[in-house]
């Protein structure tokens, strides 16, 4: 047993509290918020089984478990949303429950922790490269935008965020952005899991099993990327006769006149150009360095590619290093 609750806190203005339902309220603009689930979302069975009441029973099957988790993703979903209504940022979802005040039990639950916020810019996918200041009235942080239940939180982060919300099976709820998996201490997006597959913004539970398989629970949302930006590559290395696929956003729906280019020289060897993808071919005069995507004008912003020499001169290069 223990308890459980996953609502929206709309203390800051008195406003609609309204059962098992989102609502909405109105203040200097509009702003979205979840009631919260409280006492009659109850599913199917006599005994039920109440999302945020005092009390918490287990699920009492697998597709109860399935429907919670599902659920929950798009209440947290809702709060990211009116995160970015409040802020014009979205956060990690360890960040919903956090408090503008440093009076806290946990240092990860306040905004402020670290001399500021890591935020998620919108246009790029990626984290801004500074922490930001979300006490002023642009950027206003009225959280707590949901509560977890301090069981269902994991303080050591379970191999992902500390403080973020664990799912019905104690996994964490994976927070993707359309660059790939958001890693908050760290303030980078990296390629695990599902890396940059989602064309969107997505909160994934990986299910009963705790790994990426068939039963993972996706729930996606926001829009893509409106920036030129590389992803990722298909490899950090390559060598003469390797192919390396790039990924990223906005490149065009074919070549025309843009270009890839590595240490300021076109790359002539492009196989494949779509919006979300150029495949090249490495070849031998390349070397090692910056690899930028220029469209109409723009540069992507770059990303390091190392040559390596043909595979049986490998040995006498590191040698020779």
């Amino acid at each position: 047993m223990g308890t459980y609750i996953l609502s929206v806190d709309v203390s800051c203005q008195e406003g609609f509290r309204l059962f098992g339902v989102l609502s909405m309220r109105l203040c200097s603009c509009v702003r979205f918020c979840i009631a919260g689930l409280l006492l009659c979302m109850c599913l199917s069975g006599s005994d039920g089984f109440c999302i945020a009441s005092s009390e918490r029973t287990s699920p009492q099957s697998a597709k109860e478990a399935f429907s919670l988790t599902d659920l929950e993703m798009a209440i947290l979903v809702d709060a990211e949303t009116t995160v970015f209504i409040d802020t014009s940022y979205y956060v990690s979802i360890e960040n919903l429950n956090d408090l503008l005040s440093p009076d806290v039990t946990h240092w990860f639950d306040y905004i402020g922790e670290g001399g500021g916020t890591a935020v998620l810019d919108l246009a790029t996918g990626f984290f801004k490269p500074e922490r930001q200041d979300l006490t002023h009235l642009l950027h206003l942080w009225r959280g707590p935008y949901v509560s977890f239940a301090s069981e269902r939180v994991s303080l050591s982060g379970a191999g992902y965020d500390p403080g973020t919300l664990l799912d019905f099976w104690w996994h964490p709820y994976y927070l993707f952005s359309p660059a790939g998996l958001v890693r908050s201490p760290s303030m980078s997006i990296t390629q695990e899991l599902y890396g940059d597959v989602f064309d969107a913004w997505a909160i994934v539970s990986l299910g009963p099993d705790g790994i990426k398989s068939s039963d993972d629970i996706i729930r996606q949302f926001g829009v893509p990327p409106t920036t030129l930006i590389i992803t990722s590559l298909s490899t950090p290395q390559a060598t003469y006769g390797n192919r390396v696929t790039m990924r990223g956003y906005n490149f065009g729906a074919s070549q025309g006149t843009s270009q890839v280019v590595l240490n300021g020289v076109p790359v002539s060897t492009v196989e494949s150009w779509t919006s979300r993808e150029i495949i090249f071919r490495v070849t031998e005069g390349m070397a090692s360095g910056n690899i930028v995507v220029a469209v109409g004008g723009y540069e992507s912003t770059p990303v390091g590619l190392m040559v390596l020499p043909p595979s049986s001169n490998v040995a006498l290069w590191f040698l020779y290093q």
